[in-house]
């Protein structure tokens, strides 16, 4: 197994807050930027899907408000494409009983423009396609 440090990581409440241990991680975000995109997208999103803990892995874009989320389904499965969340969009995991709104999750934020113009160009579905 590899060692990940991911941007945002949730787990039960019950568990030892100094330890660095992930072994009940709930909910995993990473924030895409050029350089991990490819990593992110593939090699990350493949490690986190494999783990029996985990409800939902999000890949946030740096350059928009846009998300990719991959949610637990009922049969216990994710699914294979990942939903696009843009604003007037929310992200649900029932299961940690979590809703927030797109817009509140980047509400605040500024963006900027990026470098290349395309400021989606960045986040893709993991699967080789841009949004």
């Amino acid at each position: 197994p590899s060692l990940r440090y991911a941007d945002v990581v949730i787990e039960p409440a019950a568990g030892d807050p100094k330890s660095v241990d992930a072994a009940d991680t709930a909910l995993v975000v990473e924030v895409l930027s050029e350089s991990s995109r490819k990593r992110d997208l593939k090699t990350k999103r493949r490690e986190y899907l494999s783990m029996s803990t985990l409800q939902a892995y999000i890949v946030a874009s740096q350059n928009a408000p846009l998300c990719l989320a991959w949610v637990r389904q009922e049969d216990g499965q994710f699914p294979d494409v990942a939903t696009e969340l843009r604003p007037g969009a929310t992200f649900d995991v029932p299961q940690l009983a979590i809703s927030r709104s797109i817009a509140d999750i980047y509400a605040g934020i500024d963006l900027g423009v990026a470098k290349d113009g395309g400021a989606e160009k960045n986040l893709g579905t993991g699967h080789g396609e841009d949004l």
